[in-house]
């Protein structure tokens, strides 16, 4: 559906030379009229109007073809079509992106957001444009000021799910999918969950608010409601934005009613990734959900993920066990090969006493066991881009960060890693452009994207925007100690030298041994000449090494 404020309002949106006018149901270039089928304006008017996320092939075929079922080169074609009125092709996918094998989205930058004229939006705090980046100019991505002032979290209420039907057992079973969703969404980091129960009939479902009235106390609301029919049973659910009462997102789950706790679990597992897809995680949470119908094996990984993502050892070695139950539990889980390679390589870089070529074949092996399940799987293409570089093999990591971005449009993930090979492989601009993708896909990113996008950033000449990525990160993580030689060196550079010592203090305190050495083997620059310009920084903050040791800490 369009992303409308009220029945009444009918935008136009503009993008480079066009103009979207949903009221004449007309497109125009340069002020004139352009020959367009209606088919393909109502599947333009779809992807323009909801820019800021990716559009499903099952919404298109309900909006376009009024869910009749065609056939895949039916929706290609009208695709091409869209794509050669607007002079973009599907190799470019300048301004109409295809997301594998799950939808299209548009990628265009809207010159004005006709949603701002219909009802008040919530506030971009970092300053960033909402419709996407520049990716020639990194003065373009450069984020305000006040980019450390980011949220780190996200606040999503989930009201009682309504069950249509005079059955108290059905009732019971409305109360149990609300009660797995809430405790799975619980479970995710930096995702505060409020539960709710229903409200008054008098209530405005629409747009919650704080007391009094005035700024809603939470981001997001998710409602559901469940039918039944005989042994049949449908389940609704929208997420509604806060602020606005925009649906952000609907899904329908028609299903019988078979063994109860499965299909609680069946639901809750659909549901929280489609959330963490929309507001939090990006396309690579529906991916990871996808590989799987194995509720356990689903939600060991999410947790596995979360601890290699510290590069910690403790955490990091917890997350492998959880990732292997994952195996065990479905040995076609592709997504948990990922996450043991993940880990594997993670302990290659740090060194955390076994020998790093040990580990890389150990990453490697997990790697070849999951693309024989997944050939295409974009996340694991990324990752092997990172066990390259550590193998100092920096052209062929360049080269397969590249591929894998170009597999995976929107999934945060995949830039994310793409970013640190492009970065390690001294092309800091284009780092730039795919962490900051990596941040638009996933808001609630980890703090090793701020630490590398840090990094980037400064290599880039941006000390500012660097400095106030630098304080999200540790926001996001205060001992994420990667962050901090970073940190050091730019205010060094802003002649800020008590705030530079303060850092330095903060980082032995969580690194006591921290060395040259260790920093050097844990960051693998294609130029050497970036540790030196770091440490040079440090020691001019007072910096001096106790011992040259093999210690090693997080990136």
């Amino acid at each position: 559906m369009l992303m409308q404020a009220n029945e009444h309002f009918l935008p136009i949106y503009r993008f480079e030379d066009f103009e979207l006018d949903l009221q004449l149901q007309e497109l125009r270039q340069d002020g004139h009229p352009v020959h367009i089928e209606p088919q393909v304006f109502a599947l333009l008017a779809l992807l323009v109007s909801n820019s800021r996320r990716m559009i499903p092939r099952q919404e298109l075929l309900d909006h376009v073809w009024n869910g009749r079922t065609v056939s895949d080169s039916a929706i290609n074609s009208r695709i091409r079509s869209a794509r050669t009125i607007l002079g973009d092709d599907g190799k470019t996918q300048r301004l109409i992106r295809t997301v594998h094998n799950r939808g299209f989205r548009f990628a265009g930058k809207l010159l004005n957001d006709p949603e701002e004229n219909a009802a008040p939006a919530i506030a971009q705090p970092d300053g960033r444009t909402k419709n996407g980046i520049a990716p020639q100019s990194v003065v373009s991505i450069r984020p305000s000021p006040a980019a450390d002032a980011r949220d780190t979290g996200i606040t999503i209420a989930v009201r009682t799910f309504e069950s249509r039907s005079d059955k108290p057992d059905r009732n019971h079973f409305a109360d149990g999918v609300w009660e797995n969703v809430i405790v799975a969404l619980a479970k995710q980091p930096r995702l505060r969950t409020v539960a709710l129960r229903a409200e008054p009939e008098s209530g405005n479902s629409g747009s919650p608010a704080a007391a009094g009235g005035g700024t809603p106390v939470f981001q997001y609301l998710l409602e559901g409601c469940i039918q039944y029919s005989g042994d049949r049973m449908r389940l609704t659910t929208r997420l509604i934005e806060g602020a606005t009462g925009r649906h952000v997102w609907a899904e329908r789950y028609d299903r019988r009613q078979s063994e109860v706790f499965a299909l609680h679990d069946e639901l809750t597992r659909k549901i929280v990734s489609a959330l963490q897809t929309q507001i939090a995680s990006g396309v690579q949470a529906d991916t990871w959900s996808c590989g799987t119908d194995n509720f356990s094996a689903w939600e060991a990984l999410m947790a596995a993920r979360e601890l290699c993502l510290t590069h910690r050892k403790k955490p990091v070695l917890e997350g492998r066990s959880l990732a292997r139950k994952a195996l065990m539990l479905d040995p076609g889980y592709a997504a948990a090969w990922h996450w043991t390679a993940y880990s594997f390589w993670a302990e290659a870089k740090e060194g955390w006493g076994r020998p790093k070529n040990a580990m890389l074949q150990r990453a490697l092996e997990a790697i070849d066991q999951g693309l024989d399940l997944q050939p295409e799987d974009a996340n694991i293409h990324a990752l092997l881009a990172l066990v390259k570089v550590s193998a100092g093999k920096f052209d062929a990591a360049l080269s397969q960060a590249r591929r894998a971005m170009a597999m995976g449009p929107g999934n945060a993930h995949v830039f994310s890693n793409a970013g640190l090979a492009l970065l390690y492989g001294d092309c800091p601009q284009e780092a730039v452009v795919a962490l900051r993708k990596a941040q638009e896909y996933a808001p609630l990113h980890c703090a090793g994207t701020s630490a590398v996008l840090t990094m980037a950033l400064w290599l880039c000449g941006e000390p500012d925007a660097a400095l106030a990525e630098a304080r999200y990160g540790l926001r996001i993580d205060p001992e994420y100690c990667a962050i901090h030689p970073t940190m050091v060196a730019i205010l060094v550079d802003q002649g800020c030298l008590g705030e530079a010592r303060s850092v330095v203090r903060e980082l032995l305190r969580i690194c006591p041994r921290f060395s040259k050495s260790a920093y050097a083997c844990n960051h693998l620059f294609r130029d050497p000449a970036i540790i030196e310009r770091i440490f040079d920084r440090l020691r001019q903050s007072g910096f001096s090494e106790v011992s040259d040791t093999q210690e090693k800490w997080a990136i």
